[in-house]
């Protein structure tokens, strides 16, 4: 039953709307940047660890990029309410 319902979320109900379906073939961050990019993607339906990808990479390169960006991050990212400590 549960697999019905992802298929309807994902494939059948977007394109009832006449919206385009788009799948990857690897999930990477690479890739899901160049198809946000390219489709113009604009609501995507994902499995949690979708936005574990994303933060794991937001957190790379932060620190690829020296101190002086990690503290700038980490103020910003410590003053909105909304994320995790």
């Amino acid at each position: 039953m549960f697999h019905v319902l992802a298929q309807m979320a994902n494939l059948l109900l977007p394109l009832v709307k006449g919206a385009r379906v788009v799948y990857l073939e690897t999930l990477n961050t690479t890739e899901l940047l160049r198809a946000l990019q390219h489709a113009r993607i604009t609501v995507f339906a994902v499995v949690p660890q979708f936005f574990y990808l994303i933060h794991e990479r937001i957190f790379k390169e932060v620190g690829k990029r020296g101190k002086l960006c990690r503290v700038h991050f980490g103020a910003r990212y410590d003053a909105h309410p909304s994320l995790p400590p």
